[in-house]
């Protein structure tokens, strides 16, 4: 009898190493067909990454993902469109789905739905359908491209932006740095008259200390009259003094750094006299 007991276990012990030989190893688990993806996704409790090794393409069931799985596309589609009212792919509570290495995940109706109390980790791929995550705090998308915008879904250091492939590209923020510029490079004052003169500001900031003046390289020239600017723009007013050449420039001051823009004016003779 404990000869047959042993001899049991051991039947077992066999059938769980070929069940889940990869499992058992740590070794991505490579599939082609959605039957063994299917299959795969399902264990839960078990970290585990799946490779896509082929294209993939599903039109009567959806995806369920359990445990933690990283799904590494490898550059493959996955296209999963459900005959039920189901997102492609569902993430249950207190699992983990982290999708890497390119690829594509698509569908014709709803792509991804992450119940709470589940986890989302994205770090590249085109996703080409709807998403709903129902727990913001667990997830995390630094890259990608999506063709639903999905800035809600980002932390405060990361972006989305329409690019002209039609999709919203997912980046970190880039920090914009203050610049000053002229809409006009190059001017012609006539002698004894005015004008104003526009300089468009970028990237500065309500809670930034900064400063602009404006300078005439030959005041004997042209003379600054006045200046006034703002958040986004400075107006400087300059009179044509003399016929020749200054060049004027407006100095942006931000903290303890400085960044400017210049503009040649030159002055002709004195308008004509009207009859």
């Amino acid at each position: 009898m404990l000869k047959r007991i042993k001899m049991f276990f051991a039947m077992l012990a066999a059938l769980m190493l070929i069940a889940a030989p990869a499992m058992a190893s740590g070794e991505p688990i490579r599939v082609s067909t959605f039957e063994q993806l299917e299959k795969e996704a399902g264990y839960n409790d078990i970290t585990r990454t799946i490779v896509l090794t082929d294209n993939i393409k599903e039109t009567t069931k959806y995806l369920v993902i359990n445990g933690t799985l990283t799904l590494d596309l490898d550059g493959h589609t996955l296209d999963i469109t459900p005959t039920t009212d189901n997102y492609a792919i569902n993430v249950t509570f207190n699992s983990h789905l982290i999708i890497k290495n390119a690829g594509t995940l698509k569908t014709t109706t709803k792509l991804l739905y992450v119940f709470t109390g589940a986890a989302l980790t994205i770090s590249d791929g085109t996703f080409l359908g709807p998403i709903d995550i129902r727990d913001k705090s667990q997830t995390t998308i630094t890259g990608g491209a999506f063709s639903v915008d999905p800035w809600e879904y980002l932390k405060d250091e990361y972006e989305s932006k329409k690019e002209t492939d039609g999709l919203y590209h997912v980046r970190r923020k880039t920090e914009e740095k203050p610049s000053i510029k002229f809409e006009q490079k190059e001017l012609t004052l006539p002698k004894g008259e005015t004008k104003e003169i526009t300089a468009t500001i970028s990237g500065v900031t309500e809670d930034m200390v900064f400063g602009v003046r404006p300078s005439s390289s030959s005041p004997e020239v042209v003379e600054v009259k006045s200046f006034s600017y703002g958040y986004d723009s400075a107006t400087i007013t300059v009179y044509g003094q003399n016929v020749g050449e200054s060049v004027l420039t407006a100095t942006l001051t931000y903290g303890d750094k400085t960044t400017s823009a210049d503009c040649i004016i030159t002055v002709s003779g004195s308008s004509p006299t009207p009859p």
